[in-house]
C-alpha cells in the first residue's frame, strides 16, 4: 500500500491552495469587470417631449444622452439616425430611452397615411371590373386617368380626355400592400380580384381635377408599363370625330319673310342721288379767347 510522506502531503496541499486562489482570482476579476461594465455610461436616444403613439419622429423631438448600462432597458437606439423619420408604436415619456422595438419605419403596414408621398394627396375614385384593368391593378402601379364626358344638348355626343398621366396607385380597395408580398416574385399568382375603388397619389391641384372629372364623367384607368414615366400631349377625342362626322354647333339665324311691297322696292333700280345745291359763299366761325367772329369765304 502506497503511503504519502509528509513532504508529498505538504506539496499537494500547496498545489490545491494555489489552484483555489487562482480560481478565486478569476471569479472576482470577472465579477468586478461585469460590475464596471454595468456602471459604464453609453450613448442612448431619449425623447425630449411626450410622444404619442403613431407620431413621426423629428430631430427636435429627440436627443442623445449617456446613461449607465444597468439603468437601461434592452435593445435601445444609440444614435439619432436610427430614430429620425420613424413612427412611434407606443407613447414615449420625456427622457425615456427609445427602444428599437418601440418604433417602426413608415410602411403600409401602419396605414395608408404613412405611404402618401411628401406634398401629395390620396384621392379615392370608384372602380368596377372594367375600370380596374380586369382586376389586375396592384398598389405601386402607375396609371393614366381617362375621363369620358357626355355633352348636354348635342344628341348624345361625348368627349374622352386623358386628365392625368403617370399617377401612382397607392391602394386597391382596402389593399395597401400587394398580395403574397412575402413570396418570391415568380411564385405570386397574377389573378384578377374584385377592385371596388382605387386610391391615387396626386398633387393638390390634380386632386381638384380628379374629383371634378369623377363627378362629371366616367373614369377609366390606363395601366402603364413599369418604368414608363413619359408624358404625352393628348388633345382628346369626340364621338363625332371617332365616327367620322362633325358636330354642328352653330345656330342658323331665322329671317322674317318680306312683304310684296318690300320685294318691289328692292327689285326697282336705285334712283340717282339728287344734286346738292352749293351755296355761293360759306362762312367760318373763329373763336379767340372769349371773342367770337364769323368770316365769309367765297367758293373757288
Amino acid at each position: 500500500m502506497f503511503r504519502m510522506t509528509g513532504r508529498a502531503v505538504a506539496l499537494a496541499a500547496l498545489c490545491a491552495g494555489a489552484l483555489a486562489a487562482l480560481l478565486s482570482y478569476h471569479f472576482l476579476s470577472r465579477e468586478g469587470l461585469q460590475a464596471a461594465e454595468m456602471t459604464t455610461p453609453v450613448p442612448v436616444v431619449v425623447a425630449t417631449e411626450e410622444l404619442p403613439a403613431r407620431t413621426v419622429i423629428e430631430p427636435s423631438m429627440i436627443s442623445e444622452k449617456t446613461m449607465p448600462v444597468a439603468t437601461l432597458p434592452g435593445n435601445c437606439a444609440n444614435s439619432v439616425r436610427e430614430v429620425v423619420g420613424r413612427v412611434t408604436l407606443t407613447a414615449l415619456a420625456v427622457d425615456e430611452p427609445i427602444q428599437r422595438t418601440a418604433i417602426s419605419a413608415q410602411t403600409a403596414a401602419l396605414g395608408l397615411a404613412y405611404v402618401v408621398p411628401d406634398g401629395m394627396r390620396a384621392v379615392t375614385v370608384a372602380l368596377d371590373s372594367i375600370i380596374g384593368v380586369a382586376g389586375f391593378l396592384k398598389p405601386g402601379d402607375h396609371v393614366d386617368v381617362v375621363a369620358t364626358f357626355d355633352l348636354d344638348g348635342l344628341n348624345g355626343a361625348a368627349v374622352t380626355k386623358t386628365v392625368l398621366q403617370d399617377i401612382e396607385l397607392l391602394a386597391i380597395g382596402a389593399e395597401v400592400l400587394p398580395e403574397e408580398v412575402g413570396k418570391p416574385l415568380g411564385e405570386r399568382a397574377a389573378r384578377p380580384r374584385e377592385q371596388p375603388n382605387a386610391t391615387l397619389a396626386v398633387t393638390p391641384e390634380d386632386a381638384e381635377k380628379l374629383i371634378l372629372a369623377e363627378s362629371k364623367g366616367r373614369l377609366r384607368l390606363a395601366l402603364r408599363r413599369a418604368g414608363d414615366g413619359a408624358k404625352l400631349w393628348l388633345s382628346g377625342v369626340s364621338s363625332g370625330t371617332l365616327a367620322g362626322t362633325r358636330m354642328v354647333t352653330a345656330k342658323k339665324v331665322a329671317t322674317a319673310p318680306r312683304s310684296d311691297a318690300a320685294r318691289r322696292v328692292s327689285s326697282a333700280p336705285a334712283a340717282s342721288p339728287a344734286p346738292v345745291a352749293q351755296s355761293k359763299a360759306d362762312s367760318v366761325e373763329t373763336i379767340r379767347g372769349t371773342a367770337k367772329s364769323t368770316v365769309a369765304v367765297s367758293p373757288e
